[in-house]
């Protein structure tokens, strides 16, 4: 996937370098986070 830098928006590289420091740290999450993150934030569903 090529970054494409548009008006107002970071390059995926920019993003990365920005929050290189927490990524990865977050602990103790339910195994299902990535996917249910609605749920655990705002009550929805779970998918």
């Amino acid at each position: 996937m090529e970054a494409v830098e548009e008006e107002g928006r970071s390059k995926p590289s920019e993003l990365f370098e920005h929050y290189r420091d927490v990524i990865g740290t977050a602990k103790g999450l339910p195994p299902d986070a990535a996917v249910n993150h609605d749920h655990y934030l705002y009550g929805m569903p779970k998918r």
